[in-house]
């Protein structure tokens, strides 16, 4: 992550996306937190972070899926959820202690692609950047949701919902679904993840 006092990534993100995902994507793994790049939390559930995100230090390697090791993942989520992600927006995980989960965001990513795909439609290509071995139990409709995810960092650090709730980036939920924080708030919590530790 870059700072915040670099203005000029603000200006570039306004006037020529392309460039400024060709300068993240050089300098990758890096997330640059504009001023005015859209960022939202995802709660995860804790199994499901653990193979998508590799954030248990635990976890067998030989019982992983595929998309487990794949510079570009695909986070699969309910139909209706299309419109709560949007192309090269910043997407943070927070692990749901409803799912035995340490109750914290975890990682964060830049969002590639967003897909909305009939069930039975989904390719073999896209399963294998998953980390499911089918994806009927994400919506109870017809279709899900296909995120594209990479440039993934995981925090050193995990942050708390308390901290989270203090910076004002819980939402009125307390991140039982996706919420939108604004930028303000994402770059301290790169800095409590990445640097503090708080």
């Amino acid at each position: 992550m870059l700072p915040s006092e670099f203005e000029d990534f603000d200006e570039l993100l306004e006037a020529d996306e392309q460039k400024f995902q060709s300068i993240e994507g050089f300098m990758s793994p890096t997330l640059i937190v504009a001023n005015n790049r859209r960022v939202s939390i995802q709660p995860i559930g804790r199994a499901y972070a653990d193979e998508l995100l590799g954030t248990s230090p635990q976890i067998s390697l030989l019982d992983q899926y595929e998309g487990a090791f794949r510079s570009k993942k695909i986070y699969v989520s309910s139909g209706r959820s299309k419109n709560l992600f949007k192309t090269n927006q910043i997407i943070m995980f927070y692990e749901s202690s409803r799912t035995g989960g340490r109750g914290a965001v975890v990682a964060a990513a830049r969002v590639d692609n967003v897909v909305v795909q009939r069930k039975n439609e989904t390719g073999r290509s896209d399963m294998k950047k998953t980390v499911v071995e089918s994806v009927d139990r994400f919506s109870a409709s017809g279709e899900v949701t296909m995120t594209s995810f990479s440039s993934l960092l995981r925090f050193p650090h995990p942050v708390s919902l308390d901290v989270l709730q203090e910076l004002g980036a819980a939402g009125t939920q307390n991140l039982q679904t996706a919420t939108v924080i604004a930028t303000a708030a994402a770059q301290k919590i790169f800095d409590r993840g990445w640097a503090s530790g708080r």
